[in-house]
């Protein structure tokens, strides 16, 4: 016998059996995966398998499994009724069923008595998993549907346990046991995003941080579309939120919520809008078609590039997620002593910047611009600082700052 043979002996097979659970749940899906399938290809699985009935949790199963993504599950499809997620690894949603006279038969015979064990683990990791899943599908459906942040509703570990033990199964959910789950798994969006399960945690703050800046951002569109004249104050901004998400938060909460994510208050914002004044030697928009790329001057100046109307479709699903949050917005300020080869340089990808990039070579973007003689660089950092101040970002596809 081994020093950890003999060790585990001495643990009370309560504990040992606690022990082997963290293990098996800490274990990566691919690697879980080829435990079973070693396992049912053991000898002493083979002589038993007689008295071993295989089942599964759900018949939803698909074929195609992502050789890139070993953490991913399964897939999600829209349902009518509810989203739907089709399981990747038949050994994720396996159950056996061990006929009780196995049980009495290898009591005394340690090796099948460990195939036992093992099987009653795959058990629990899987019937522990299926339930995760239906609580996570459930409880975050919006924003498995939309990918908007802002959709993400509160969801701790304690919640999940407590939704958890609603539902049937052998093995009781603990924090410790789900936590561990959420680490290694991960599911795959409609549109092929791979999403951690562990992101679908939020805290309540977090969830509030989140959908106020989606209304900051909003408010920072519809001030440069000219929809709105000032700012929302703190008491419109709690308005907003308490209608479109049923949220209730007192004009000093939004305040400390601001402070953390560092967006001025309404009079700040309301007297940096020299932005607006300041970029109105800017001329008229232009949609930014080869022809009107050609006739971009090739003198030194500032642009504004904007997102036009609704991306195309023969793009990737995350970048035109991307287009789509940023449609009729300005997206990036920048200078050169040659707009023109500037403006070249990022339609063909140079800049590095894919969103950017994607934008113009779909011609799904305008451009305005303001020719100068000199000092252009000092003018771009001077809009660009006052762009930051007036809607506390930076335009969503400049990367630095100039």
């Amino acid at each position: 016998m081994t020093s950890r043979q003999s060790a585990a002996s001495r643990l009370a097979p309560r504990i040992l059996s606690a022990i082997d659970l963290a293990r098996i749940l800490s274990l990566p899906l691919d690697a879980y995966c080829q435990h079973i399938r070693r396992l049912e290809r053991s000898a002493e699985y083979s002589a038993c398998a007689y008295m071993i009935q295989r089942h599964s949790l759900t018949s939803l199963l698909e074929t195609a499994v992502p050789a890139s993504l070993p953490s991913c599950i399964g897939r999600l499809h829209p349902h009518p009724s509810a989203l739907q997620l089709d399981f990747l690894h038949p050994e994720a949603i396996r159950i056996y069923r061990i006929d009780t006279a196995l049980q009495q038969m290898h009591a005394t015979d340690l090796a099948h008595a460990r195939l036992i064990r093992n099987l009653h683990l795959i058990n629990s990791r899987n019937e522990l998993t299926y339930a995760l899943i239906r609580v996570l599908l459930t409880h975050q459906s919006s924003y498995l549907t939309s990918l908007n942040p802002a959709d993400l509703q509160p969801l701790g570990l304690q919640d999940i346990v407590e939704a958890m033990q609603h539902q049937s199964g052998y093995t009781q959910p603990d924090v410790s046991r789900i936590s561990r789950l959420l680490r290694t798994l991960s599911l795959l969006s409609a549109t092929g995003q791979d999403i951690p399960l562990r992101a679908l945690l939020m805290q309540q703050h977090v969830r509030h941080e989140a959908q106020l800046k989606a209304l900051i951002a909003e408010e920072r569109l519809l001030l440069l579309n000219g929809a709105i004249v000032t700012p929302w104050s703190d008491s419109k901004l709690s308005q907003h939120l308490k209608n479109r998400h049923g949220i209730v938060l007192t004009r000093r909460s939004i305040g400390a919520l601001r402070q953390r994510l560092g967006i001025p208050d309404y009079r700040h914002r309301c007297d940096s809008l020299d932005y607006l004044n300041a970029s109105h030697t800017l001329g008229p928009l232009l949609p930014l078609t080869p022809a009107n790329l050609a006739k971009l001057p090739e003198h030194p100046g500032v642009y504004e590039i904007w997102s036009a109307m609704t991306p195309g479709s023969n793009i990737s699903a995350q970048v035109n997620q991307n287009l789509t949050k940023y449609c009729n917005s300005m997206i990036y300020l920048g200078s050169s002593a040659n707009i023109r080869a500037r403006v070249l340089s990022h339609a063909r990808g140079h800049s590095r910047n894919a969103l950017l990039s994607a934008l113009l070579l779909q011609g799904k973007a305008q451009i305005r611009f303001c020719v100068l003689d000199a000092n252009w660089r000092h003018v771009e950092r001077v809009l660009y600082q006052a762009y930051c101040s007036s809607f506390g970002m930076r335009p969503p596809c400049n990367r630095i700052s100039p």
